[in-house]
């Protein structure tokens, strides 16, 4: 509310005005001296034309002691001229003839709204922003705030904001709260540089608030999301998809990372050897750097990917945008095409979060760092050093075992020509993770022999046998699991195979598996998808073990063996398939 000073100013209450509390003081007639926080003195014609109020200024007064910028006899002199333009019809903004300060000082020109903006566009994307943040700023204030886009910024008024943004309120209230935030940003730049006086017209409380209204909250659910449990089900659905947006995808899902990130993610923030993938502050949602362990079979995606390097391209997952990354709804076209539309891309981070705080037994901060969430308040933060990552390093491991199909075909998403490790369901709630790094070095073994395995090299000596027998020995893993799940048995102890070294078990045939009971009734996969997918695996199963010879299985192979079912044996949602499996094995011999 303006305060009126007793009759008119003088030029001793101009010299103390710079100590008087912020605000709008009167002279009478629509000519008002604004004192602001910081103790700056400008002069502004207020008035109302075409049903709009508007705010004309009239002057700066740059040292209100000396007061030589602007005398009163002169600014009373364009109020005058104002008032009279007001009684002719005309608005005092269209016309062109000097204000007082120009009759003495110097006048920077008017910039237009969208000139201006130009100028806090470049400050906000030079701020480190995320581009998706940035291309949103840019986008809305093209989009929607075209009709402020010519009018100089001292000219534009409560009303004309209010213009803009009515449109959105009802349809798009989200939209249009950030654009007035953007609008006023702008016009809050305006004043600080001298080019606009008063108040802000984009400023909410008792001044757009009564002429919007309250901005209706629309009903917002959570990101659609698949049931951790079929999780597994979905990644193996998802490798016989093509295309690098299907690996962007499963990558995402073993990272629980953001969209943004991952599309956006380039060589130099890898460390493949240490398994580490640090996405630098400018690209995460918190504005923190983040650290993220990779799971061997997420090497083995980014090994594959490299191998499809465009010329020297810092871009890891290659796309037909602009910049060459995929574009923001490359995954989510995956997904339609799976015909998948009711889950999201960013609802397998929720599929993530849900498996660990009911299957693992990591802690929930651990959880949460994994997901680049704030952990307790910014006290707590400020004392935090850590990021625990040694402990989500393991947690990525079991995550990314827990996400392995049951039993899936060679091959990655045919961008790419590794296979992951089949490690069927992962580790059960409470189960120990400190074997995380044997884990690591067995998964990347086994997916260098499936390559060597192609390759036809498996009869070769040295890397190429080693690699052989590592990948045989998750094969028995695996069928040993598939059997204890179809007879029922209780998994038997390392104790209760001490004397293997004694000879063949009975109940075990020459080539080390167990026999199989016949049933007279045998099903097979229903789903034409997943029957093709483990005919595939059962053939390459058959002929590995047809090439390697039975002496390989150790002692110690058969001691490694039992401890990983231990680890491994969960019963889940995909024993049928497990079954099935175990099955066709059984009559395929």
């Amino acid at each position: 509310m303006a305060r009126r000073v007793t009759s008119k100013f003088r030029t001793k209450d101009i010299s103390a005005a710079a100590s008087w509390p912020a605000g709008r003081y009167s002279d009478g007639g629509g000519l008002y001296l604004v004192v602001s926080k910081s103790g700056s003195l400008n002069w502004v014609f207020l008035y109302d034309f075409a049903g709009k109020r508007r705010e004309k200024g009239l002057g700066k007064v740059a040292d209100p002691r000396s007061f030589k910028e602007v005398d009163l006899d002169k600014v009373r002199a364009v109020a005058t001229a104002c008032r009279d333009d007001l009684k002719a019809g005309r608005d005092p903004l269209a016309k062109s003839e000097p204000s007082a300060s120009e009759s003495g000082a110097e006048v920077k020109a008017t910039p237009t709204f969208w000139s201006l903006a130009q100028d806090v566009l470049a400050t906000v994307e030079a701020s480190g922003k995320n581009p998706k943040h940035r291309q949103q700023w840019r986008n809305t204030l093209k989009d929607y705030a075209a009709p402020l886009h010519s009018k100089p910024v001292n000219a534009i008024s409560t009303d004309d904001v209010a213009g803009v943004l009515a449109p959105l309120w009802r349809t798009k209230p989200e939209t249009a709260s950030r654009l007035r935030g953007r609008i006023e940003r702008i016009l809050s730049v305006a004043k600080a540089k001298g080019f606009r006086f008063g108040e802000n017209p984009a400023t909410w409380r008792d001044n757009l608030e009564p002429i919007l209204g309250k901005r209706r909250k629309l009903a917002r659910g959570h990101h659609a999301a698949l049931a951790f449990q079929d999780v597994a089900d979905f990644v193996g659905a998802l490798r016989a998809s093509e295309g690098v947006a299907a690996v962007a995808l499963e990558f995402t899902i073993l990272t629980a990372a953001r969209t943004g990130e991952v599309i956006g993610a380039r060589w130099p923030e890898f460390n493949l050897g240490a398994s580490l993938w640090t996405v630098p502050a400018q690209r995460m949602k918190a504005e923190r750097e983040h650290r993220v362990p990779l799971s061997a079979r997420a090497v083995a995606i980014l090994e594959a990917m490299r191998k499809l390097r465009r010329d020297g391209s810092d871009i890891v997952f290659p796309g037909q945008s602009e910049d060459g990354c995929l574009s923001n709804m490359a995954m989510a076209a995956v997904l339609k095409r799976m015909k998948r539309d009711d889950i999201t891309v960013h609802g397998f981070r929720s599929s993530f979060r849900d498996w660990a705080g009911e299957v693992s037994s990591f802690p929930n901060e651990v959880c949460e760092m994994a997901l680049a969430h704030a952990i307790g308040s910014e006290a707590e933060a400020a004392y935090r050093r850590g990021d625990l990552f040694e402990k989500r390093r393991a947690m990525m491991e079991e995550w990314a075992a827990y996400c392995e199909p049951v039993m899936a075909p060679p091959g990655l998403a045919s961008v790419a020509g590794d296979d992951s490790p089949k490690r069927g369901r992962g580790r059960p709630k409470g189960s120990k993770t400190g074997t995380s790094q044997r884990v690591r070095d067995q998964l990347a073994a086994k997916a260098t022999a499936e390559e060597l395995l192609r390759l036809g090299l498996a009869d070769n000596e040295g890397q190429a046998a080693t690699a052989a027998r590592a990948e045989l020995e998750t094969l028995r893993v695996e069928f040993s699991q598939a059997v204890a799940i179809e007879s029922g048995n209780a998994l038997p102890s390392q104790d209760e195979h001490a004397g293997a070294q004694r000879g063949p078990d009975p109940d075990e045939t020459d080539d080390g598996f167990p026999n199989w009971p016949e049933k007279a009734d045998i099903q097979f996969l229903t789903k034409d998808g997943r029957r093709r997918a483990f005919e595939d695996a059962v053939e390459a199963a058959k002929a590995m073990l047809a090439g390697l010879p039975p002496e390989i299985l150790s002692e110690a192979a058969r001691r490694a063996e039992r401890e990983r079912l231990q680890a491994l044996r969960q019963p889940t949602s995909g024993d049928d398939d497990t079954r099935n499996l175990a099955r066709e094995l059984r009559r395929s011999r």
